[in-house]
């Protein structure tokens, strides 16, 4: 049950934090359109790329608040929580 199968939620409001609910996570992030992310809190900085760090393995880098990732583009990982800069997205919840 790691891809979705306990729901979604849709963000188009800069600004605005979504966090999974109790004991969940959100595992793939679908863009709608261009988005930039304000902030994209991992549950574990050594295994999923976030604002603060490289995710998983060496080399990786921070995602900065200037990176774009275009419509269409699904990243998965195990974040905590987000909130957009621009764009809009849909946020699968899993465990």
């Amino acid at each position: 049950m790691t891809f979705g199968q306990f729901g979604s939620i849709y963000l188009k409001t800069a600004s605005t934090t979504i966090t999974a609910p109790t004991s969940k996570l959100i595992t793939a992030i679908t863009m709608l359109e261009e988005t930039q992310f304000a902030d994209l809190e991992a549950k574990d900085s050594a295994q999923s790329f976030n604002t603060d760090a490289g995710g998983a393995g060496s080399g990786g880098e921070t995602l900065g608040s200037t990176q774009v990732f275009p419509r269409g583009v699904t990243i998965y990982g195990k974040w905590k929580s987000l909130s957009l800069t621009s764009g809009s997205v849909i946020a699968y919840v899993g465990v």
